[in-house]
């Protein structure tokens, strides 16, 4: 996942590609009613119910969890609901369409035509963008995509006869069918890795710094843990939210979790700022001071903060770039061995 950062913005590529094919998406939508002419306020309220179910999902953290709201307002910039808030977006998205369509007059046919072209349309541009901004999982995009164009084919056939019985049962047989395609597949690549580098599925590079005791840490010291290696600035906001986070999880997977947080001290104004740090924000894991850059110039550090999860084999199972917050650790680590 590549980011491109903006002061204390993160600008996500994924997240970018994901607006671009939403727009597609609702353009497409909206143009397949007017041909079915009904009324612009038909199609308007997907796109009023895209932007509150969006809002709703990054609001809810508010719900879910206000502590770290509270104590870090910046959290609200950085983090959402998590799961928890997209279930709660979806469901009051919903409601707001199905009182829309009350209100409208539309039929659930009507609808779902509308709604079936714009989906289709919006996950086929996605899937494009990836492939020509990431070429690494070009067979997992170009699935997809060739499954989304059959969709699109099968799902005109299928509405104008109305069988949206049908529609529904091939959806859900296809995507089951692609999902263990694409899981086998990522398996696959994950095996076929190994080697001493920074990609996913390669053995982390190993390395020996310093810690605010001037004592020597070596990654390779916690062999046999699962390890969340995060490399941070004292000066970066993002990196600021997700501290809490991080020291939370720590806290709650001492036994078999370690996180060794690695200060990209080179970008400091002074040293003495990373211990003022630690200490403001309490944190007992491991902290090493990168002095002169070298390792995150090993690891390929340009947007801070990034997060590599390490198994306890010492193989890089996931890289983050940009806050991650509990949830997102809690769910990477179990899946790691």
């Amino acid at each position: 996942m590549n980011v491109i950062q903006v002061g204390p913005l993160m600008l996500n590529f994924e997240l970018l590609t994901f607006i671009i094919s939403a727009i597609t998406g609702y353009m497409a939508l909206k143009y397949r009613m007017s041909k079915l002419a009904v009324s612009e306020e038909a199609s308007v309220k997907f796109l009023n119910a895209l932007v509150l179910g969006f809002l709703i999902w990054k609001l809810s953290l508010i719900i879910f969890d206000p502590k770290s709201v509270i104590q870090h307002p910046m959290s609200l910039l950085y983090f959402s609901g998590g799961e928890k808030g997209l279930w709660l977006a979806f469901a009051i998205s919903t409601i707001y369409v199905w009182f829309g369509t009350k209100k409208d007059g539309t039929t659930f046919i009507m609808n779902l035509d509308g709604l079936g072209l714009g989906i289709i349309v919006s996950s086929s541009v996605y899937y494009l963008l990836l492939l020509i901004v990431d070429g690494v999982d070009l067979l997992f995009l170009t699935t997809l995509l060739f499954l989304n164009i059959v969709l699109t084919l099968f799902f005109y056939t299928s509405v104008m006869r109305k069988n949206w019985i049908t529609i529904m049962v091939v959806l859900i047989l296809v995507f089951w069918g692609a999902f263990d395609f694409i899981k086998e597949f990522s398996e696959d690549q994950m095996n076929t890795a190994g080697g001493v580098g920074i990609r996913l599925g390669d053995k982390a590079p190993d390395f020996e710094l310093r810690n605010l005791d001037k004592q020597p840490v070596k990654l390779s010291d916690y062999v046999g843990k699962k390890v969340i290696l995060n490399f941070w600035a004292t000066w970066c906001p993002p990196c600021r939210a997700e501290m809490p986070h991080m020291e939370e999880f720590y806290n709650d997977n001492e036994q078999d979790v370690v996180i060794l947080s690695v200060n990209l001290t080179h970008t400091e104004n002074k040293q003495s700022h990373v211990g003022a740090f630690v200490e403001e924000y309490g944190l007992h894991f491991p902290v090493v001071l990168d002095l002169d850059g070298e390792v995150s110039d090993n690891y390929k550090i340009f947007a801070y903060p990034t997060t590599y999860m390490i198994d306890s084999q010492g193989f890089i199972q996931e890289i983050f770039q940009g806050p991650i917050n509990y949830e997102t650790m809690e769910k990477s680590i179990s899946r790691m061995k």
